[in-house]
């Protein structure tokens, strides 16, 4: 599956979860966090791509955070994961998140880079 059949596939779940679309990321806003799905090509080699999920603050003036706002990311493994890989994946990151309700536990369970720091969380 190429990344264009990727995002034509998962674009119509996402929206109707819930996410709103900007470029290659998707947001769903959740109380003070903002979960962030993204789509990211290869530098290296334009048929592949990956799948980068995440957590941003809900702050007014970003409402569309990059991966550099956010609190923490994790990379879907693999290269070309199936759609439903995808969901799942993110699925069982944000409800832990959500559930979890500590960011540095969280980081520390999942070796997850803490961003707001810079420094991975372990």
């Amino acid at each position: 599956m190429t990344k264009e059949e990727f995002i034509r596939e998962i674009k119509p779940i996402l929206k109707q979860k819930g996410y709103r679309k900007k470029g290659s990321y998707w947001y769903l806003e959740q109380d003070n966090v903002i979960l962030c799905f993204n789509v990211q090509g290869s530098q290296w080699d334009t048929r592949n791509y990956y799948i980068n999920i995440g957590a941003a603050s809900n702050q007014h003036d970003k409402r569309n955070p990059t991966l550099l706002h956010w609190l923490w990311q994790h990379r879907c493994p693999g290269i070309h994961v199936t759609v439903q890989d995808a969901l799942d994946e993110a699925d069982r990151y944000f409800t832990e998140f959500v559930d979890t309700g500590d960011l540095g536990i969280f980081c520390r369970k999942h070796g997850a880079i803490g961003l707001m720091t810079g420094q991975y969380l372990l």
